[in-house]
């Protein structure tokens, strides 16, 4: 189970992954469809497209915003701020999935304070290209995910039954993906 508290209000999450809410309500922060004060605990049940909501893995608060992902690992905000939505202040009387800048992101964790949110998501590979070659090495691989970032420290690892090989990579800011060459692994058979 978990709970987070904003200002007012309160957010409890069951081990079943069902989320309550509770407390004040000025800005729709509790995600119950509406602006009324709740007193005791009530279960969120829908999202802002009328769709019951699935099972929910997270769950924080910030001053008068609520935040949560879902066992899919999709982030949703609701309440009042800047909580993913573009760049305007918003006031969400239900949990909204937030689309912007979350492409191919799988969120697994929440950080928040009072003014503040972060949605964490760790490195992902979706794609490597080609998806298949030959294996006498040299050959150009372009791998595709999210997280990835310039520097002089990146490296991927082969491996060909028991031997075992890193490279250097490039990161090709146009698409954020990483280039490198496969290495050629009978130079290093008997080793």
């Amino acid at each position: 189970m978990q709970c987070a508290a904003g200002f007012g209000h309160v957010a409890a999450l069951t081990n079943q992954g069902v989320l309550f809410t509770w407390g004040f309500n000025v800005y729709g922060q509790l995600g119950q469809g509406d602006f009324e004060t709740r007193y005791t605990p009530e279960m969120v049940q829908y999202a802002a497209t009328g769709d019951q909501l699935p099972p929910i893995i997270k769950v924080k608060c910030s001053q008068y915003a609520t935040f949560m992902i879902d066992s899919s690992g999709r982030p949703y905000s609701w309440g009042k701020g800047y909580i993913g939505m573009g760049d305007k202040v918003t006031k969400i009387n239900m949990p909204q999935i937030i689309e912007t800048n979350t492409e191919n992101r799988i969120f697994t964790d929440i950080f928040a304070n009072e003014d503040s949110v972060v949605f964490y998501a760790p490195i992902r590979v979706y794609a490597v290209e080609p998806r298949c070659g030959p294996a006498s090495g040299g050959t150009i691989i372009k791998i595709i995910g999210t997280g990835f970032v310039n520097s002089d420290k990146l490296r991927v690892r082969f491996t060909y039954g028991d031997l075992s090989q890193e490279v250097s990579c490039q990161f090709d800011p146009s698409d954020k993906s990483l280039l490198c060459r496969t290495p050629k692994f009978e130079e290093f058979e008997g080793q």
